[in-house]
């Protein structure tokens, strides 16, 4: 239940990124989904990566097999007049040796003084309906060199789609008011089975990541 890693040096088209090659075990309990190793023949040179790789990935189910990647950039020091900071995340299927771009996600810090980063092994994926297809959820944040909330993303992609959790976690016990999480509206045009999974996840997740509510 937990991952496996190694760190290699590879190359993709003319740029060299530093791979994380996650072992995956038990993400899913779905018996008709595998989850697989991403390795780094996984990832054809069709398919643009920004930045270094921090997870990465690689399942079978009903519709084919499919990978996800999640990348980072930063450039220069937090607060610097030309400090950059995005993430990028990314998924791709194979269906008879044609690659398909499933969806592509990129956000980034709004200011200098504000680092966004992915929340390490929280790439999972589950099987909300039982149905032999795969959906992911992972979750990212907004870091920064103050005391204000934190600004916390919750993604979850069913069917290619995106639904999402926004919320602020306050880092102070006193400011507990200023917690939000914020349903996204898109999952009013699903079933009500993924909006209740998501917050369930949500809550486990806030509970046990964050020590201002794991004190509790």
């Amino acid at each position: 239940m937990g991952n496996l890693l190694r760190l290699i040096l590879v190359r993709h088209g003319k740029m060299f990124f530093l791979l994380a090659i996650f072992y995956h075990i038990g993400y899913c309990d779905s018996p008709q989904i595998v989850i697989d190793t991403l390795s780094k023949k996984d990832i054809p040179k069709a398919v643009a990566i920004n930045g270094n790789i921090v997870d990465g990935i690689k399942w079978k189910d009903k519709k084919g097999v499919h990978y996800i990647i999640i990348s980072e950039v930063t450039q220069k020091e937090l607060c610097d007049s030309a400090f950059k900071s995005q993430l990028f995340a990314l998924q791709y299927s194979l269906n008879d040796s044609a690659i398909t771009i499933d969806w592509k996600i990129q956000d980034f810090g709004s200011n200098q003084c504000e680092q966004i980063f992915y929340l390490k092994k929280t790439l999972r994926i589950i099987d909300i309906e039982n149905d032999g297809i795969g959906e992911s959820r992972f979750f990212y944040e907004f870091g920064h060199d103050c005391c204000d909330p934190i600004v916390v993303k919750y993604m979850l992609h069913v069917k290619d789609k995106k639904l999402a959790i926004r919320g602020k976690i306050p880092m102070q016990e006193d400011d507990q008011k200023l917690y939000e999480k914020n349903l996204d509206k898109a999952f009013q045009n699903y079933d009500k089975i993924y909006a209740d999974f998501a917050l369930k996840d949500w809550d486990d997740f806030v509970q046990n990541h964050y020590e201002i509510f794991s004190k509790k």
